[in-house]
């Protein structure tokens, strides 16, 4: 089996709270790696973000993080794509500015994964969180802390982007800006890289005349013409059903459990 499986994480292998919705998943990625599928994360989550989940479900191929910004196959080193002379200056002009133009905010670095599962008490008006493992992209979650939860205003969210946009360009800078209301918070990744230019590059290296099946919940239509075979779970939005190859009638990792056993292994 010359098959690569590109999975997500975020909506795809866990739920909102980062949970694991299937027990059976585990032993279908056994099964079809014994069979020589190669098993592979697509993700914006940082590297060490991603190393807890890879590990977790025994995964034996590549990673792609922080939005396609680097790559990682087995056996070789991180590969980056991105200019971190321009995310360092980033990273410290965005959270002056933003206290500037908010003066009730706090900005804290952190690990966001365990920050938005137990964030801690804050009397800020506004919080705004970013990712303390990303090297090559920034994430930066935006929202206010109510009953030891993590709370996201989505016009608030818009503004705060805006005010990113508007600061990114004055510098000069060659990154997007995007927000993200299902996660409630704003990306800057460099346009100097994307997953399928990533993907592209790591096929080249070691993975000629493979067959690429990519599940996710959410994904751009350039990612989604770049690979042989597109299936999503019952939780993506219906834009993203239209374009799939296989919606499974479950959601998250059930769903993914359903695809690896009913389209693939079938």
């Amino acid at each position: 089996m010359r098959t690569i499986i590109l999975l997500d994480i975020d909506g795809t292998l866990v739920d909102a709270g980062y949970k694991v919705n299937s027990d059976s998943i585990f032993e279908s990625i056994k099964t079809l790696e014994s069979k020589g599928a190669i098993f592979s994360l697509n993700s914006n989550r940082s590297l060490e973000d991603l190393m807890p989940i890879y590990e977790k479900f025994g995964l034996n191929g590549f990673i792609i993080g922080e939005n396609g910004a680097f790559s990682v196959i087995p056996g070789q080193q991180l590969e980056s794509y991105a200019n971190n002379e321009e995310i360092a200056t980033l990273a410290q002009r965005i959270p002056e500015m933003l206290k500037s133009k908010f003066p009730s905010s706090e900005f804290l670095v952190r690990d966001t994964v365990a920050f938005l599962q137990n964030p801690e008490k804050s009397d800020a008006m506004i919080l705004f969180v970013s990712n303390k493992f990303r090297k090559y992209t920034m994430s930066v979650f935006v929202g206010r802390v109510e009953d030891a939860k993590f709370v996201t205003d989505l016009e608030l969210l818009k503004r705060v982007a805006g005010a990113i946009a508007t600061e990114v360009s004055s510098l000069g800078a060659d990154f997007d800006v995007v927000a993200s209301p299902i996660n409630g918070n704003v990306l800057i990744n460099p346009k100097s890289c994307s997953k399928s230019s990533t993907l592209s590059r790591v096929i080249e290296v070691k993975y000629a005349g493979y067959e690429v099946i990519m599940i996710s919940d959410d994904e751009s239509d350039e990612m989604i013409g770049s690979v042989g075979k597109f299936y999503t779970l019952s939780n993506a939005k219906e834009r993203i059903k239209e374009k799939a190859d296989y919606v499974s009638r479950y959601s998250y990792a059930m769903g993914v459990d359903d695809i690896l056993n009913n389209r693939i292994l079938k």
